[in-house]
């Protein structure tokens, strides 16, 4: 097997080494390396053939047990004893169920003779139990042929105990052999393999996504040059400067209707008494229902003259208030001349407004090239923060994958060192 040895060595290490017992090695190579050192433990100590040996050792004692049993259970018969000896049978089936175990597939692996191992030491101890606790651990001369007489251990915990050194036999074989440090090490390779294929899946998919971003990123420029080149239009500049305007005076009238929503408030309970001393005026009800859309709506500045009457009716006590109420009240009517300065401001800015509804605008065609290039740069500015936020993600996943690996790396040369008394360096 040396050959194999050779060739691996020309495989897998350089050809200088700095420390001749030092094995380098990829990580590409690292299962071929476990694999081909685990041949060489399974030809070197025979464990193929050991492994046959002990199953077909297994299989002959099954079978020499199972004619024993037979034997037992029949002079037990012809002796009339079969009443007295109810727990003597009970242990005879476990232990044909427990034979019945004792079968194999046709390929085998030291792996699987490891677990059934496993399962038949468990077995075992309950059949050597189960003779240990009955009277047939010490009473069994009945069921001796006469060359067995002498017999000092119970003959069928002989047959079991026989069972156990055989398969301690095989199992300390294998373990000197260095063969299940092997499969420890093929275990541990294993994970540093998917390890390994994580981190470069999840490297891949950075290297997309960092395309991606540099695509999206272009396109946004292109945008943003785009939206800068129909910002600079004339017409549109007007637009823009036109539409600018607008929102000023809309907000004015915001802070109009505010002011007068404010005055009518303030003046409701005197208007409220008002309207019931005058049911029929429809005008004292509109304000009540809606001031500021009445306010502008009264081209006659009405109210003015209400204003005057409400103020008639509470200086002779018609209407009834408290009296901060009434101070209040008739103080603000008193100011009712801003009225007129209030809807004169209104007027002028409908009438501004309705003038840059009528000014000249930019076409459709320009308009809808304004509207497009927009929702593009923010759309695609929102695709690259939402790439940038997950890259950010993904280099911390990769760092912390490439630490795991290497811990994994780390951990294997450890337990090669410990294993096979070999230094061994894997790079990546």
């Amino acid at each position: 097997m040396g050959w194999l040895a050779d060739f691996f060595k020309n495989i897998f290490t350089d050809e200088v080494e700095d420390n001749p017992e030092m094995v380098k090695l990829h990580i590409n190579d690292l299962q071929d390396w476990v694999r081909i050192r685990t041949e060489e433990i399974v030809y070197e100590h025979k464990i193929n053939e050991t492994l046959t040996n002990y199953v077909n050792g297994l299989k002959d004692k099954r079978w020499v047990l199972e004619v024993k049993i037979d034997e037992w259970e029949k002079k037990i018969s012809n002796l009339g004893l079969s009443y007295k000896t109810e727990n003597i049978s009970t242990i005879f089936r476990s232990t044909r169920k427990f034979l019945e175990l004792i079968s194999f597939p046709d390929k085998l692996t030291v792996n699987h003779i490891f677990e059934q191992n496993s399962e038949f030491e468990g077995h075992l101890e309950e059949l050597q139990k189960a003779i240990e606790k009955s009277s047939f651990s010490y009473n069994y001369s009945f069921i001796l042929s006469k060359e067995e007489k002498g017999l000092a251990i119970n003959p069928l915990l002989k047959e079991l105990l026989s069972l156990i050194n055989l398969k301690e036999e095989f199992e300390k074989k294998v373990l000197r052999s260095g063969y299940t440090k092997m499969e420890n090490l093929q275990r541990k390779s294993l994970v540093i393999e998917e390890t390994k294929e994580k981190l470069q899946g999840l490297q891949e998919e950075m290297n997309n996504k960092n395309s991606r971003l540099k695509t999206i990123e272009e396109t946004k420029e292109d945008k943003e040059e785009e939206l800068l080149s129909l910002n600079k239009d004339p017409q549109f500049s007007k637009i823009i400067k036109t539409e600018e305007r607008k929102k000023i005076l809309q907000k004015k009238i915001e802070e109009l209707d505010d002011l007068i929503f404010l005055f009518f408030t303030k003046i409701k309970p005197a208007l409220r008494q008002f309207a019931e001393l005058n049911p029929g005026n429809k005008m004292i009800k509109d304000y009540l229902n809606s001031s500021t859309v009445t306010f502008y709506e009264d081209e006659g500045l009405v109210i003015l003259s209400l204003l005057r009457n409400i103020k008639q009716a509470i200086e002779e006590g018609k209407i009834n208030l408290l009296l901060q109420q009434k101070e209040d009240i008739v103080s603000l009517i008193g100011e009712k001349e801003q009225l007129q300065a209030l809807q004169l401001k209104y007027k002028k800015i409908t009438e501004e407004i309705k003038s840059l509804h009528l000014a000249p605008i930019i076409t459709k065609d320009i308009s809808l090239k304004m509207d497009e290039a927009k929702y593009r740069l923010e759309h695609f500015s929102k695709q690259e923060e939402k790439l940038k936020s997950e890259i950010l993600e993904m280099e911390e996943e990769v760092k912390d994958s490439q630490a795991l690996l290497q811990r994994e790396i780390d951990l294997f040369q450890s337990l090669v060192k410990i294993a096979l008394d070999k230094e061994i360096e894997i790079k990546l």
